[in-house]
């Protein structure tokens, strides 16, 4: 009787031990990334764009028209010598109807009205949207924003996030050589089909 209990209390003891670490596990793959001290928002970036186009295109996953004004843009990047650590840039756009139609009907980045707008620090000074007078929409993160000014067609958007990685080098296949040290010719499909199979099936 001793033994078996012994031999329970043991069990019990690894199911718990067993349980926190698979609740550890899973609080640390939820927990959102933590940025390095250069990444910060409030230390300065390593470089600041101003080419609208180029920060249209990255933007909104097109080019702008003809017809749509980029009144205002900046982007800001962290980087350290493994790429892009960190990104942040702001958009101020007089847009084109069809503009308008792609970001609000077709809504291609899933946003979703919001009542009031994120916290965003160090905005540049034109970057000033009249919430009172626009209607906000976020990202399901809240990162993403575009307010758009019920007067006019003017949008003004921001978003921010992780940067790039650069990858591992691509590793070169190895390519296998026949004897005397000369590469095997290429092969290429046959010029005809097999010969049908004339046998039934039992």
């Amino acid at each position: 009787m001793i033994k078996t209990r012994a031999i329970a209390g043991v069990l019990c003891t690894g199911a718990l031990i067993f349980m926190s670490w698979l609740l550890w596990q899973d609080d640390s793959a939820n927990a959102a990334p933590t940025p390095s001290s250069h990444s910060r928002m409030e230390d300065k970036p390593s470089s600041i764009i101003h080419d609208k186009e180029e920060i249209f295109q990255r933007a909104f996953w097109r080019r702008p028209s003809a017809e749509d004004r980029i009144l205002q843009a900046e982007r800001r990047e962290w980087t350290d010598d493994q790429g892009t650590e960190k990104w942040q840039w702001f958009i101020k756009i007089q847009a084109s109807p069809k503009l308008m139609q792609f970001l609000r009907e077709e809504n291609p980045f899933a946003l979703a009205p919001a009542s009031s707008p994120p916290t965003i620090k160090d905005q540049p000074s034109w970057f000033v949207p009249d919430y009172h007078e626009s209607d906000i929409f976020l990202s399901r993160q809240g990162a993403l924003m575009m307010c758009f000014d019920r007067k006019d067609q003017v949008v003004f958007a921001s978003d921010h996030g992780y940067g790039f990685r650069a990858g591992a080098p691509e590793s070169i296949p190895a390519v296998s050589t026949p004897e005397h040290g000369r590469a095997a010719p290429p092969r290429r499909l046959p010029d005809a089909l097999p010969p049908a199979n004339n046998t039934q099936s039992r």
